[in-house]
């Protein structure tokens, strides 16, 4: 996979600033540049799990600026066909793609997540 970009947080930064990547895979709070931090990595993974369900990121058939206005402004994006997959994938994808950073699962606590336990 193409995450676009890679940084490191550290205790002093906890949130980067830059707008560099993909953006099928842009978290919405890394396109409007207010600050992102790990979070921004769920939302990807979120997208991520589209696109392997999928065979493509939402948005894949738009410009990619177009991609980056959609983005932060429509609600999170859902499986196509969502009849063809658990409940529990499709509510793991949900909560990877909170809208609000600060109401997004971290990685610690999707490790908790039914889809995953029971993988």
């Amino acid at each position: 996979a193409d995450f676009g970009v890679a940084g490191q947080l550290t205790d002093a930064m906890s949130k980067r600033n830059t707008v560099i990547g993909t953006p099928f895979w842009m978290a919405p709070e890394v396109i409007q540049e207010v600050g992102y931090g790990t979070g921004a990595d769920i939302w990807s993974l979120g997208i991520t799990c589209i696109e392997m369900a999928e065979g493509r990121p939402p948005y894949y058939n738009i410009h990619p600026m177009r991609a980056i206005f959609m983005i932060p402004t429509k609600p999170p994006p859902t499986l196509e066909n969502a009849a063809r997959f658990s409940g529990r994938f499709q509510q793991f994808i949900a909560r990877c793609l909170t809208k609000n950073p600060a109401e997004r699962p971290t990685a610690e606590m999707l490790l908790s997540d039914p889809y995953i336990v029971n993988a």
